[in-house]
């Protein structure tokens, strides 16, 4: 699919430093471990998505039971504004020295929030049955201003256009959490959200409540990904 893409079209890349692409790196690595806990393998996303192109600003994996009832979702969120912030201003100081990544990059940075989303998945999966989960990603407003554009990104990311489904309000998950990822300066949230029904006892709600954000967040257009686990925005 990549050779028909119209490069021409899509927004000049970031300009990229050795500590930016430092960042870059280590932000994707801490993406496709925390995504591959939910059940998802995204390493060709991350790596056009991410490390080549700030095209990804969410990823957002539903839990789905037999029945293609959905009872949780975990979002993924990119500050990319920030992460442009941290490029212009830094001082050359050598990231990430000392830190040993031997035993995951999420291990190392914030094992807390690991360990939480590690129970909470299990937990979800447990309790309802879970049998698949949607992976869809949305892209950065620069990716969408036009048609043209925006199928360029996807002829890019190799994903398609979704087709829109009818599907339940969001205010079935009136319970969520949001909370920035520690380690990366403030560039990485995960927000956690269940539906009335589901878990109101997840342990995230007693580790990180002193940590509760509220953040309003616009899904404009969706484009699912080529195959059946995974979608994107």
């Amino acid at each position: 699919m990549n050779e028909m893409v119209n490069i021409e079209l899509l927004p000049p890349k970031l300009k990229v430093d050795i500590n930016t692409q430092l960042r870059l790196r280590v932000l994707a690595r801490v993406l496709y471990e925390l995504t591959e806990i939910c059940g998802v393998h995204i390493e060709d996303d991350l790596s056009k998505g991410v490390i080549e192109r700030d095209i990804i600003e969410e990823i957002t994996i539903s839990f789905q039971d037999s029945n293609e009832g959905s009872h949780g979702k975990i979002h993924f969120l990119i500050d990319w504004e920030k992460f442009e912030l941290l490029v212009r201003t830094d001082d050359s100081t050598e990231l990430y020295k000392g830190i040993d990544f031997s035993n995951g990059y999420c291990n190392a940075l914030d094992k807390k929030l690991l360990k939480v989303l590690q129970v909470h998945v299990k937990q979800l999966k447990k309790a309802y049955d879970i049998n698949g989960v949607i992976c869809t990603f949305h892209y950065r407003n620069k990716y969408t201003e036009t048609e043209d554009i925006h199928n360029a990104a996807r002829q890019f990311m190799g994903h398609i256009k979704a087709k829109k489904k009818n599907t339940v309000t969001d205010k079935q998950f009136a319970k969520s959490l949001e909370t920035a990822f520690q380690g990366l300066d403030g560039i990485l949230y995960v927000k956690f959200k269940l539906n009335y029904h589901s878990l109101p006892k997840s342990p995230f709600y007693a580790i990180y409540q002193t940590h509760y954000i509220i953040k309003s967040t616009i899904f404009p257009c969706f484009c699912p990904h080529r195959t059946k686990t995974r979608e994107s925005f």
